[in-house]
Formats: structure tokens, C-alpha cells, sequence
């Protein structure tokens, strides 16, 4: 399939955590199929994406917001036959909290999405960065913008509370794998994509089935992180020992 035709399964759910790289995977994705449809946390409660929802599915914002909160399937069903008339195809993104573990829309997604793990190996590195954004209130940069000047990105890492995500963000890791094992599963790592735009095109058009990813790629965001994680952490040396990439061998 040439790049830039809408992909063959016409509707993929992309499953991460915040601070994973999801923005920079769908910003390469909207780059080799420049006329899907790619919408972002649409199952969070406050919702996303809503101008393009609200232009996709001739609905209103509440209408939305309401479907999230109490209809999250619903929605998902919609974007499966706005896919299904239009002819693009459709890729949202969610997070492993987003909605309860027994929501019927885990199921939808198994029988009927291409369902790509989006998984960053070092939680160190999540938890640092998710820290340093609540600190300076800076969630993504544009290539675009001047630089700024940020003031401290400092943060203090309590212990017991970085053992407790890392351990929680294994469990949801072997959770997606094995509610997804027998569908159309594919699992990306993030640090094998974070440094080259073009790596990240060659793995979207592998999963996606299209033959050549698009000459130079260009994105608009940037990023963030150009530190070395000890000169962001107040007490590194106290938490040293937990900055690693965790044991997460491919799923199936």
C-alpha cells in the first residue's frame, strides 16, 4: 500500500501511559496517513479532540462528553462506522486509566480495532517527566515556539512512591498483553523510536501495511527532555538504583 492511503483494518486504538511518546507516535502516524482520521484521549473524562469528534460525527460537544462518561463504547462504535462511510480510517489513543478494567470497551477494542502497546521500558523516566510537567506546567513543545525560559525543573523523587508506579506500570504492561493476546496485537518500545523520526515512520507503515514511509517526515513537536535525569533530581543519588529500563520482553 502506497504511504498516505488510509490504512487496511479501518479503525486502531493506541494504549499507553501519559509521558510514553503517544503524541510523537500519532504526529509521525497523521504523517503517513495524512487523511486518517487521529483523534487523542477521547476516553479521558473531560474528553479530546473534540472539534474533530464534533466534525466526524455531526454530534455536540456535551453529546460527546456524555457519551465518554457514561457511553465510552458508544463513542467507539460511532468512530467505527464514521470509518466504515468515510473510507479513512480512524486511531485514538487511551490510556491504561481512562476507563475501568471491566469496561465493555476493552472487548470492543479486542474484537474489532488494530490494537498497538505503546510501552516505555524506563517508568523512571515517566514518573520524572510526568513530575517536571505538574512542577512547570509544560506538557509538550512545538518546534515552532522560542525557547523559554522554564525556570527549575528540579523535582524530589520519594522512593516508595516511584517503586509503587513502576511495579503498577509492569501489572498494566502484562495486563494489555494478555487481554490482547490473541487479537491484532502489535507492541512498540518507546525508546526505539524516541531519537529518530524516521525509525518511528518505518514502524507505523510496518504495523499499518504500507510498503514506504514518507520521504524526511516532519513533525511539530519537539522534545522536552534534553537533561540527563541526575541534574533533575534533587536526591538521584537516593533513587540512582531504580533508573533503569524494566524487564519487558515483546509480548505476543
Amino acid at each position: 500500500m502506497a504511504s498516505g492511503e488510509p490504512s487496511a483494518m479501518r479503525c486502531s486504538i493506541l494504549i499507553s501511559s501519559a509521558r510514553s511518546g503517544t503524541n510523537y507516535f500519532l504526529s509521525v502516524y497523521q504523517q503517513c496517513f495524512p487523511r486518517d482520521l487521529v483523534v487523542k484521549e477521547i476516553f479521558r473524562e473531560q474528553g479530546d479532540s473534540l472539534p474533530q469528534l464534533k466534525r466526524a460525527l455531526g454530534l455536540s460537544e456535551d453529546r460527546i462528553l456524555a457519551m465518554v462518561r457514561t457511553q465510552p463504547s458508544a463513542l467507539w462504535r460511532l468512530l467505527m462506522q464514521h470509518a466504515g462511510r468515510s473510507g479513512v480510517g480512524v486511531i485514538a489513543k487511551i490510556f491504561y486509566y481512562h476507563v475501568a478494567a471491566d469496561d465493555p470497551l476493552w472487548m470492543l477494542f479486542r474484537r474489532r480495532a488494530r490494537i498497538v502497546h505503546l510501552i516505555r521500558r524506563n517508568a523512571f523516566n515517566i514518573f520524572l517527566s510526568r513530575e517536571i510537567a505538574r512542577k512547570t506546567g509544560q506538557w509538550q513543545v512545538f518546534r515552532h515556539e522560542m525557547p523559554s525560559r522554564r525556570g527549575n525543573r528540579r523535582v524530589h523523587i520519594g522512593r516508595g512512591e516511584l517503586e509503587a508506579f513502576m511495579s503498577l506500570h509492569q501489572q498494566r504492561v502484562a495486563a494489555v498483553r494478555t487481554r490482547y493476546a490473541d487479537a491484532d496485537y502489535h507492541e512498540v518500545f518507546y525508546e526505539d523510536i524516541e531519537d529518530s523520526i524516521d525509525a518511528c515512520a518505518r514502524r507505523v507503515c510496518a504495523i499499518f501495511g504500507s510498503g514506504q514511509p514518507p520521504e524526511q517526515p516532519k513533525i511539530a513537536l519537539k522534545k522536552q527532555k534534553r537533561e540527563r535525569n541526575e541534574a533533575l533530581v534533587v536526591n538521584y543519588d537516593d533513587v540512582a538504583d531504580l533508573d533503569r529500563e524494566l524487564t519487558l520482553e515483546p509480548g505476543p
